[in-house]
C-alpha cells in the first residue's frame, strides 16, 4: 500500500506566508498602540489646555481685583488729601529724633508760615530753627521725654518767613511699633496766635489793675460768683491784719 505524504494547511516559520502574518500582526498591534498614545496624549493636551485657560482666567481675574483694589486705594488716598487739605490747620508726620525732622506736612504750612513742605522736607532742621528762642529747649524737652504710645497738647512760638510771630497749639502722639520703638510724631499744628495775644492782653490789663488797686488807700476786694475771695489789697491786709493767704478762698458774705 502506498503512502501519500500531504503537506499541512499551516505555514511554517520559514515560509513567505509565516514572514507575511508575523508582520502584519505587529502592524495591527503597532497601530493599536499608536491609536492608545495618541488618545492619552489628546487627553493630556486637553487637560493641559483646560488648565492653562483656568489659570489664565484667575490670573485676569486677580489682576482685575487688584486695579480695582489700587483704584481704591488711590481714590481714598486722593480724599483724604484733600481733607487734610482743606482743614485750616498743618498736618504732619516727623521723624522722633532731636530735630523732629518733616516726613510730611501739609500744605497750610505755606501760607501760615511761609515755608513750603518741600523747604520743610529738605531741611531736616527747620523745625529747630523756626522756634522761638524762649521756648526751644522746653519745646525739644517735651517732645523728647513723650513715651511711645502717649500724646501730648502744647502751645510755642514759631518764627514765620516774613518775621512774624505765630502761637502754634500743637496736639500730637508718639506712634510706635509692638516692641515700643518709637517710629513717627504725628499730629497737627492750630494757629492760635489771635486767641493768645487776647488772653495776653487780658492778662496785662489784670496786672495792671490789680497794681492800681494795690496803690490806692482803699480797700479792695475781688470775689468769684460764689462769693470766695480771689484778691484782696494790701491796704486791706493793713487793716486787719490779716494775712493774704488767710482771706484768699474765705467766703467774703
Amino acid at each position: 500500500m502506498a503512502v501519500r505524504i500531504v503537506k499541512s494547511a499551516c505555514p511554517t516559520r520559514r515560509e513567505p506566508r509565516f514572514r507575511t502574518l508575523k508582520v502584519a500582526s505587529l502592524r495591527a498591534i503597532n497601530r493599536v498602540a499608536v491609536d492608545n498614545l495618541l488618545t492619552i496624549a489628546a487627553a493630556l493636551v486637553s487637560a493641559v489646555l483646560a488648565a492653562s485657560v483656568a489659570l489664565a482666567l484667575r490670573i485676569r481675574s486677580e489682576r482685575a481685583s487688584v486695579r480695582r483694589m489700587s483704584l481704591t486705594v488711590d481714590a481714598a488716598e486722593a480724599r483724604y488729601r484733600a481733607l487734610v487739605e482743606r482743614l485750616p490747620l498743618i498736618v504732619y508726620e516727623d521723624e522722633p529724633n532731636e530735630y523732629s525732622s518733616s516726613v510730611f506736612i501739609s500744605p497750610q504750612t505755606t501760607e501760615m508760615l511761609g515755608y513750603t513742605p518741600q523747604e520743610w522736607a529738605s531741611d531736616p532742621e527747620l523745625f529747630v530753627k523756626l522756634l522761638h528762642a524762649d521756648d526751644r529747649e522746653q519745646s525739644l524737652r517735651q517732645l523728647a521725654s513723650t513715651a511711645a504710645g502717649e500724646g501730648w497738647t502744647s502751645e510755642y512760638r514759631l518764627i514765620a518767613r516774613d518775621g512774624r510771630v505765630v502761637w502754634i497749639r500743637d496736639t500730637g502722639i508718639c506712634v510706635a511699633d509692638g516692641a515700643g520703638t518709637p517710629l513717627s510724631y504725628q499730629g497737627y499744628m492750630e494757629d492760635v496766635t489771635e486767641q493768645k495775644l487776647a488772653e495776653l492782653a487780658t492778662h496785662e490789663s489784670e496786672r495792671r489793675f490789680r497794681e492800681i488797686l494795690e496803690r490806692v488807700q482803699l480797700i479792695a476786694v475781688m470775689v468769684d460768683r460764689t462769693g470766695l475771695i480771689t484778691f484782696c489789697n494790701d491796704h486791706l491786709l493793713r487793716l486787719t491784719g490779716w494775712t493774704r493767704e488767710e482771706l484768699l478762698g474765705r467766703n467774703w458774705y
